[in-house]
């Protein structure tokens, strides 16, 4: 008896302590995944760290589409992370010229112009020594690309080269006389005094050459050549070519400000003329009242039938009046 009360107490503790460590396992599982996240979290970020570097240095190397590669795995790892978002839209013009022009096959004639557009593109991200290499490999490919001059004329500019920039602007115009960029960079480059024997008659010159040969929208040229009238003190000639330059420019927020700021007035909305009111219809006249009926009248007395006309001499019938051969009259 003894015996199997101490086996059924027995029982019962190896019961009770078999239940307790299975709720504190329990515990133990549901706080793993909550560690398992954080520190996934931990590792994508060093990895994202890690991708940034190295892209920043492709980027840094001209290596830009290793670049957006490196970028977009960043953005697998943390897809905020710091300036990724705004690096990769930054790299997306130079890429797309890069890609046309190695795209395009050797001896294409076309080419020069693609490597204009390479220019144009490193230009505008701020690598202006590739952007120059580029712009010089362009003009060498074709010395009579005037685009090619004129690209170069914007970047030696943007380098502080003045005298190299007019010396590119003025072979633009001589490679094309319709050049409007050659143009607009040599006005440009005398009016603000950027070269020695700048000359603001001859800023006016090139600028109204600029403004004549640019294309509708070419908006640039036209603002130029209104801050060249304002400096000669001719307003009503400046207000006139910021406004063209409001028009070709679509409407844009600054030049329309600026147009105001001027003195100008923005065109009245046209008015449409006042509408005409309904004309009043006649009085409809009451309808009139059906006829009497009257008696029926007696049938007329026959006459006896007539002898038939004689038929007139040949030659000498006519169609009936009023219509032709085969019509009913009218």
């Amino acid at each position: 008896m003894k015996f199997t009360k101490l086996s059924f107490a027995l029982a019962c503790v190896l019961a009770f302590g078999g239940c307790g460590g299975g709720e504190k396992k329990t515990d133990e599982t549901a706080e793993t995944p909550k560690v398992d996240k954080a520190r996934e979290a931990e590792e994508n970020k060093a990895r994202a760290a890690e991708s940034y570097d190295a892209a920043v240095k492709a980027e840094a190397s001209g290596e830009y589409m290793k670049a957006r590669d490196g970028y977009l795995k960043v953005q697998t790892y943390v897809p905020d992370y710091k300036d990724v978002a705004a690096r990769l839209k930054n790299l997306e013009d130079v890429i797309v010229a890069q890609q046309r022009l190695e795209g395009a096959p050797a001896g294409d004639g076309k080419k020069a112009d693609l490597m204009v557009e390479y220019a144009c593109a490193l230009r505008r991200r701020g690598d202006l020594d590739r952007a120059m290499d580029a712009a010089r490999k362009a003009v060498e490919s074709n010395p009579t690309l005037a685009s090619a001059h004129a690209e170069l004329a914007t970047i030696d500019f943007e380098a502080g080269l003045g005298k190299d920039a007019a010396e590119q602007a003025q072979k633009a115009v001589e490679a094309d006389p319709e050049s409007a960029d050659g143009y607009y960079h040599l006005a440009f480059l005398h009016r603000t005094e950027a070269i020695d024997g700048a000359n603001r008659d001859k800023a006016l010159e090139y600028a109204q050459k600029a403004a004549a040969k640019s294309k509708p929208n070419d908006w640039k040229a036209h603002e130029l050549l209104a801050a060249v009238y304002r400096d000669a003190g001719d307003m009503d000639k400046a207000l006139a070519s910021l406004k063209e330059a409001v028009r070709a420019s679509g409407g844009l927020g600054r030049l329309a400000k600026k147009y105001e700021a001027w003195g100008g007035k923005p065109d009245a909305p046209v008015e449409k003329p006042a509408e005409k009111p309904p004309e009043e219809k006649p009085a409809e006249k009451p309808a009139e009242k059906p006829p009497e009926e009257k008696p029926a009248e007696k049938p007329p007395e026959e006459k006896p039938a007539e002898k038939p006309a004689e038929k007139p001499a040949e030659g000498g019938e006519k169609p009936p009046e009023g219509g032709g051969m085969g019509e009913q009259p009218k």
